[in-house]
C-alpha cells in the first residue's frame, strides 16, 4: 500500500517538475487523492487540464498512465473518458492515440453513454487523422444502434455523435446528409463551448451544403440559429444574406450577390442548380403568401416572382410538384394554377410576423361574419 502510495506522490512531483504553472493546483489535486475524494478529484482534473498550458507538451499520456489510471476504477466512467479527450490532444500519431483510447474503452465498455463517447474519439481520429471513411463508418453505425436503444442519453454523447456524423458526410461530399447532421449537432451542442473560428467555419460550410444540397428548400432552422451571426463582419458574410434571399425566394438578392457567389468554387460550378432551386423557393413564397382562398395562380403571377419567360411557367411549376414542394392542380388552357397545399418550413422571426398578421386579419373577418349573421337572423341569438 505505502509503495503505490509512493508511487503516486513521485509521478505527481515529477509532472509538478515540469510544470510550474501549475504547481498549486496539482499540490491540490494531490490532496484530494490523499483523502479519496474521487469526484472532487475528476473536477479538478478535468479542469486543470483544460488550461491552454497543456495544449503542447507530450506529458499527458504519462500523467494518466502514472497516476490517473491507478484510481480510474473509481471515477465517473463518462468524465474518464473526456478526461482521455483532454489527453489525446497531445498525442499527434494517429495510431498512438488510438491505442491509447482503445484502451480507455475497455475500461468504461459496461457504460454504453461513455463507450460511444469513446468510439466518437476514435472515430474522429480515424476520420481526420488516419483518413479511413470505412473504419469511421463502422464506429458511427455502431454508436447508433446503442444510443436508439437508451431511453435518454446526455446531450454531450448526441453531439459527439452528430459532430463525427456531419463530419463523416462532408468528408464524402453528401452535400444534404451533411447539412441535416451538422443542424441535428448545432441543436444539441453548447456553442458557447466552440471557438469562435470552428463557428465561423461550420456556419459558412452548412450554409453552402444546404444551397447544394439535394431536396434542402427551407433554411429557417439554420437561419434561426445562433451560428449564422458569427459571420457578421467576416469575409463570408454575404452568405447570410445569400441564404436569406434563398428562403424568402428573392431572385433580385440573388443576382445583386453573384459576384460573391461566383467567388466561392463549389457555388459558382452550380450556378443552373442555385437559380432553379430559388426560382423553386420563389413559387412557394409566393404561396405562402397568398391567403388559402386565394391560391389560384396565374402563369404571370408566378413568371413574375420567379423571374422566368412566361413559356417556362409550366415546367417550373410540374419540377414544384414532382418534387412535392406543392400539391395542387395545372391547367394550360386557361395557364392557371390550383395550389391546394404547400410544404411545411420552419419559419423565420418575420415569417412568423406575417403569419400572425394574417391569423388577426383571420379572427376580424370571422367577427364580421359573425354581426353579419347575427344582424341577419336576430330570432336564432334571441
Amino acid at each position: 500500500m505505502a509503495g503505490k502510495k509512493d508511487e503516486v506522490t513521485a509521478a505527481l512531483a515529477s509532472f509538478r517538475e515540469g510544470r510550474p504553472e501549475v504547481a498549486d493546483d496539482l499540490v491540490a489535486v494531490e490532496q484530494l487523492h490523499e483523502r479519496k475524494l474521487w469526484h472532487q478529484l475528476t473536477v479538478k482534473l478535468l479542469d486543470l487540464l483544460s488550461q491552454p498550458c497543456f495544449d503542447k507538451g507530450s506529458d499527458l499520456v504519462g500523467f494518466y498512465n502514472n497516476f490517473v489510471a491507478s484510481f480510474s476504477d473509481h471515477m465517473n466512467k463518462l468524465s474518464l473518458v473526456r478526461l482521455a479527450e483532454l489527453i489525446c490532444r497531445q498525442v499527434d500519431a494517429a495510431e498512438t492515440a488510438t491505442t491509447f483510447l482503445e484502451a480507455v474503452r475497455e475500461k468504461v465498455k459496461e457504460d454504453t453513454e461513455a463507450s460511444v463517447y469513446a468510439d466518437m474519439l476514435l472515430a474522429t481520429i480515424q476520420l481526420h487523422r488516419a483518413g479511413d471513411l470505412e473504419a469511421t463508418k463502422k464506429l458511427l453505425e455502431g454508436a447508433e444502434e446503442r444510443l436508439a436503444a437508451l431511453p435518454h442519453v446526455d446531450s454531450a454523447i448526441h453531439a459527439a455523435y452528430f459532430r463525427v456524423s456531419a463530419d463523416y458526410c462532408k468528408k464524402r461530399g453528401i452535400f444534404s446528409d451533411f447539412y441535416r447532421e451538422a443542424l441535428k449537432f448545432l441543436g444539441v451542442a453548447e456553442l458557447s463551448s466552440l471557438p469562435l473560428a470552428e463557428q465561423q467555419a461550420r456556419a459558412f460550410d452548412i450554409g453552402v451544403a444546404g444551397l447544394l444540397g439535394e431536396g434542402i428548400y427551407n433554411f429557417g432552422e439554420l437561419l434561426g440559429h445562433p451560428v449564422v451571426k458569427s459571420l457578421q463582419g467576416t469575409e463570408h458574410a454575404w452568405l447570410a444574406e445569400l441564404l436569406v434571399a434563398f428562403n424568402t425566394g428573392d431572385i433580385a438578392a440573388f443576382e445583386r450577390l453573384q459576384p460573391k457567389v461566383v467567388e466561392q468554387q463549389d457555388l459558382s460550378g452550380s450556378s443552373e442548380l442555385l437559380r432553379e432551386k430559388i426560382r423553386l423557393l420563389a413559387v412557394m413564397e409566393l404561396v405562402f403568401h397568398r391567403p388559402a382562398d386565394s391560391r389560384n395562380l396565374h402563369f404571370s403571377d408566378i413568371a413574375d416572382a420567379a423571374k422566368v419567360p412566361l413559356a417556362q411557367v409550366e415546367l417550373l411549376v410540374m419540377r414544384a410538384l414532382s418534387l412535392k414542394l406543392i400539391r395542387g392542380s395545372l391547367n394550360e388552357v386557361e395557364q392557371r394554377v390550383s395550389v391546394e397545399w404547400v410544404q411545411p418550413r420552419v419559419l423565420t422571426i418575420d415569417q412568423i410576423g406575417f403569419m400572425e398578421r394574417r391569423v388577426s386579419e383571420w379572427c376580424k373577418q370571422v367577427d364580421s361574419t359573425v354581426l353579419e349573421v347575427e344582424k341577419s337572423t336576430p330570432d336564432l341569438f334571441v
